[in-house]
Parts: C-alpha cells; sequence; structure tokens
C-alpha cells in the first residue's frame, strides 16, 4: 500500500510537472508568435519607407526576410513575389514566392480569388521571361476564377483580357491581342467609366500600331485623348500614356517632329505626378531620345537616354532590364556615328543584364545578338556577325518561328556575312528567306524591288567566280536590265532618249543573253556599238561611237512581264 501511494505521488508529480511543461510552451508559443507577428510588422514597415525613397533592393530585402522566416504564411509568401517583380525585376524569384503562396493557400483551402491573383501575376511574369505558353496557362486559369466568383463583367476579369491581350501582341499574334481588348472594351463600356474607356482604347490604338495600321492607331488614340479633355481629365496620369503612344505613331511614320510634341505633352502631365525620378517619366525620355535619334541629332539622343537610364538606375537599380533597353539605344547611337567599340560596349552592358535577369532564352538576346553582329559587319569582321546572326536566329527561331518580323533583318545580315565571306549558296539561301519573309509579311514593295536586285547581283556575283548557284535561270527569268539616261548634253540625249529604257540589245549581248550586260557595257566602254531599246512598247534601234551616257541597272518585273517583252522583241527581230 504504501509503495502504491508513493506511485500515486509520483504520478500526480509527473502530471502536474507536465501541466507546467505544456502551460510554459504555449506561452512560448504565443510569445513567439506574437514576436513574429511583430517582426513581420517591422519588415513590411521598414520596406514601405524604403519603396518611397525608391530604395527598392532595400525593400525586397525586408520582404524576403520576412517571408523566409515563416515559409508557410502564404500572404508573406505573396508579397515577396510581388516587390521582387515590381521593383526589382526579379522574375524569377518572383515566381519562386508566388508558387509558395499559390501551394499554400490551395493547401488550407484559402481564398479563391486570391488564388486567382497569383495565376494572374505567375501569367505575367511568365511572359516577361519569354515563356509564352506559361504565361497564357496561368492567365487563362486566373480568368477562369475570376469570372465563376466575380462574374464575367468584373474589374479583375477586365484586367486579365487585358493581360492575355499583351501577351499575344509580344508573340505577333495580333487579331487574337484585339480579340482580347474588344472583350476588355466592352466591360469598360458597360461600366461607363471614362478613365477605363480610355486606357482601352489607348491599349488597341498600341495593338494596331504594332501592327502597322497607322490610320487605324491613330483613331483610338485620338478617342482615347478626347475622352479625357473632354471629362476634364486633362491632368490625369493616364492621357500622359496616350500622349506616349500616338508619338509612338508619329515616329513610326516618319514625322519625328510631331512625335517630340507629343512627348512634350506626355512629359509635361508625367510630372505634374512625379518628380523626375519615376519609370514613366524615364520612358517618354526614352522615346525623346529615339525621335532625336532618327533626326539624326545624336548629341540631343544621347542626353535624353542619358537621363532614361540616370531615372531608371535611381528608381529600379542597375541591373533592371529597363536599364538594359537603355543601353542598347545608346549603343545604337554610336552604332549610327560610327563608333563602333563604344558601341559595342554599351550592347554587351545591355546583354549581361538581360542574360543575368531572363536566362539565355528570352526575345531581347536575340535582338541584341543581332545588333552586336551587325556591329562587326560595319567592323569588317565577317565570322563574327555569322556566329552571332546565327545565335539570334536560333534564339527567334526557338521562341517563335521562322516567320517573326524581326528575322527579315537577322535574314539580311545573315546574307551579307555570308556573300563577304564568299559563301555564295549560303547567302542566297538567307537572302531568300529574307525575300520570302518580306513578301509574306508586307506583299510587293519597293523594299522587296531592292532585295529582288540584291539576290540577281548576288547570282551574277558568283556566277562570274565560276559558281552557278541553283535556281538561276528560273529566278533570272522575272528580271530585265533597264537604262536612264543621264540628264544633259550626253549622246543618249541627242539622239532624242529620255527617261528609262528596256534594254534588249547591246553590241552583240541580247536579252536572251546568259551573260551579264554589266560585263558587256564594261567590255564596250568607250567603244562603237548599236542599241536596242524599249519604252512604252515602242522599239528603237541607236548606234553610239563613244559614251551613251546611261546608266545601266537590273529591274524585277515578273515572269510574264519578261515574257511579254521577249516576245515583243522577237517579233520586231523577225520583221
Amino acid at each position: 500500500a504504501a509503495r502504491l501511494g508513493r506511485q500515486r505521488d509520483a504520478i500526480r508529480e509527473d502530471a502536474a510537472d507536465l501541466a507546467r511543461r505544456h502551460e510554459a510552451h504555449d506561452k512560448s508559443v504565443a510569445l513567439h508568435s506574437k514576436e513574429l507577428e511583430d517582426f513581420g510588422a517591422d519588415c513590411y514597415s521598414r520596406a514601405e519607407i524604403c519603396l518611397m525613397e525608391h530604395k527598392n533592393d532595400s525593400a525586397a530585402y525586408y520582404l524576403e526576410l520576412r517571408a523566409n522566416t515563416d515559409t508557410l504564411n502564404a500572404e508573406w509568401q505573396f508579397e515577396a513575389g510581388i516587390v521582387t517583380v515590381d521593383y526589382v525585376a526579379e522574375y524569377n524569384k518572383s515566381i519562386q514566392y508566388l508558387n509558395r503562396a499559390l501551394r499554400i493557400f490551395s493547401s488550407q483551402q484559402g481564398d479563391i480569388k486570391y488564388i486567382a491573383y497569383i495565376y494572374h501575376k505567375l501569367g505575367i511574369n511568365y511572359s516577361v521571361l519569354a515563356l509564352y505558353d506559361a504565361a497564357l496557362e496561368n492567365a487563362f486559369k486566373a480568368l477562369e476564377i475570376f469570372r465563376e466568383t466575380l462574374g464575367e463583367n468584373s474589374v479583375e476579369v477586365s484586367g486579365v483580357y487585358n493581360s492575355i491581350s499583351s501577351i499575344y501582341s509580344v508573340v505577333g499574334d495580333y487579331e487574337k491581342a484585339l480579340e482580347y481588348l474588344e472583350k476588355d472594351l466592352n466591360i469598360a463600356l458597360q461600366k461607363g467609366d471614362s478613365s477605363d474607356i480610355a486606357i482601352t482604347y489607348c491599349d488597341l490604338g498600341n495593338v494596331y500600331r504594332m501592327l502597322g495600321d497607322y490610320d487605324k492607331a491613330e483613331e483610338y488614340l485620338e478617342k482615347s485623348i478626347s475622352l479625357y479633355i473632354d471629362n476634364h481629365k486633362e491632368d490625369d496620369e493616364g492621357l500622359s500614356d496616350s500622349y506616349n503612344i500616338i508619338s509612338l505613331v508619329c515616329t513610326s511614320r516618319g514625322d519625328f517632329n510631331k512625335s517630340l510634341e507629343y512627348l512634350e505633352k506626355a512629359l509635361e502631365i508625367a510630372l505634374k505626378w512625379y518628380d523626375d525620378s519615376q519609370p514613366l517619366v524615364a520612358n517618354i525620355y526614352n522615346n525623346m531620345g529615339l525621335n532625336y535619334h532618327y533626326l539624326q541629332e545624336y548629341g540631343k539622343a544621347l542626353e535624353y537616354y542619358d537621363k532614361s537610364v540616370r531615372t531608371n538606375i535611381r528608381t529600379k537599380g542597375e541591373r533592371n532590364p529597363s536599364v538594359a533597353i537603355d543601353y542598347n539605344n545608346i549603343a545604337g547611337v554610336y552604332h549610327q556615328q560610327g563608333d563602333y567599340d563604344t558601341a559595342l560596349q554599351y550592347y554587351d552592358k545591355g546583354l549581361d543584364i538581360q542574360l543575368e535577369q531572363y536566362g539565355e532564352k528570352h526575345i531581347d538576346n536575340a535582338r541584341s545578338y543581332h545588333n552586336i553582329g551587325n556591329v562587326y559587319i560595319y567592323k569588317g569582321d565577317f565570322e563574327k556577325a555569322r556566329d552571332l546572326n546565327q545565335k539570334s536566329l536560333a534564339l527567334y527561331t526557338e521562341i517563335f518561328n521562322e516567320e517573326y518580323p524581326d528575322l527579315i533583318a537577322v535574314y539580311e545580315d545573315l546574307a551579307m556575312s555570308y556573300s563577304r565571306l564568299e559563301d555564295y549558296e549560303n547567302s542566297l539561301k538567307y537572302g531568300k528567306k529574307e525575300l520570302n519573309l518580306l513578301l509574306n509579311l508586307y506583299g510587293e514593295s519597293p523594299r522587296a524591288d531592292m532585295l529582288y536586285i540584291k539576290i540577281a547581283v548576288l547570282y551574277w556575283t558568283a556566277k562570274s567566280n565560276g559558281e552557278k548557284l541553283p535556281g538561276f535561270d528560273d529566278f533570272m527569268s522575272e528580271f530585265v536590265f533597264v537604262g536612264t539616261i543621264v540628264p544633259g548634253e550626253t549622246a543618249a540625249a541627242q539622239q532624242g532618249l529620255a527617261g528609262e529604257y528596256t534594254i534588249l540589245e547591246f553590241g552583240d549581248w541580247n536579252i536572251g543573253s546568259e551573260s551579264s550586260l554589266w560585263e558587256k557595257s564594261d567590255e564596250l566602254r568607250g567603244k562603237p556599238k548599236t542599241i536596242v531599246v524599249m519604252q512604252d512598247g515602242k522599239i528603237t534601234q541607236h548606234h553610239f561611237e563613244n559614251v551613251i551616257g546611261m546608266g545601266i541597272d537590273y529591274k524585277h518585273v515578273g515572269r510574264a512581264e519578261r515574257q511579254r517583252i521577249l516576245d515583243e522583241y522577237y517579233k520586231w527581230k523577225a520583221q
């Protein structure tokens, strides 16, 4: 009995001790939870102060510190994901935090709308990283949830429509981009908010600008501007955006001074909202630099590009992609001025930031490789130019396809590089790719006519070097040689010749010959010769003892027209 009593007392003592320990643990947990809550609030407060002072890296540090202290707090993960993308452009890190938040919210069956916000933000991040399939997948997930929970006409659905449109714009699917902007516009019109309608008109104008339909772009942008002014919102930040975008339409049309007028208006409004250390102001400075660049006022171009880069560094940090854009633009000015070494320095600085932020597979890297390759063409290093443009081509075709508009310039530089390296077959390959893409996208044009002639000259150059490239006869069946009479007191003018003529005979050369008229012209320079020419269907013959006074060129007329000219010539010969 005594032993049982002692055991009972020991059990009671252990139970009391366990209760005391539970109580101490609960107090400790409560204290830890309170300390953690206070710590989180302190981090958030510090981050807010840093953002107000444009110390974005420090703001991101505090919110990341908070998120990594409690990795099960979904809200902290979400906010870290937002700050790392919106303020320091660390897209992969943002995706990591957002995915962590998504897993926690999903496992806790949290607010479904919060999950939609995460999907939406993930879609935007993936788009920036050129992961367009993932971008669309996440955007459509967000769209589905918002539709089910908030309704088809909610502000959130409108926002996702706008994001989906942006993704389609980047990949060049402008019809899809317009389709989703029209959906966005319908919601804005139903709600009747003039600012939302004006913003969507501006976005529609921007897509039409990218599509090359400048009249339609201007129509929507003017509607956007009118809405702001008619509703007495002359100082609205959105009006600054509309002026900024319509300036780009003017730039595309070559009206650079008009573009600068709009940019001055955009800047005046933006500076009422912000000081000159805001991203919107930097973008306006950048576009002003672009117009001065086109006007060949290189000093002013560099002045505004420098303002843009300083603003972006101050507000976004030195390793932000916006800074890379500025460096690339500065490089373009030095490239244009012939200062190729300085251009390469800036192109390399821009590329270094892009590789750090995006990784290798990104459209901006494809553009950089092409730009650097183009500098090497001007430096005469055609092997480097070829290799860099091949890297550019590989990226473009991996991200998009061989029909992407930017590839026209890449094909052009590859054709040039291979030609200068006397690899005529590859030069022809890329020259024809350039021509076919140009025709597919824009149809017949003066630029296409010039390209036809470049390819024809390449065929003749290879032939004069003993290499008859495949497709020679077929391609040449669309061309004729033409002569343009030089104005003034020339032998041709004295015989009443003026304007452009199709050359049918030149000495013993005729339009059916396989040899080049340029070679025959060089051979007979300063010697007597008889020529036969056609103008407006009339064929005439002329003899010259010496210099004719006629410039000779190649002209693309198409197979049917060349055959018609041949038939007329043979009829004339038979008379």
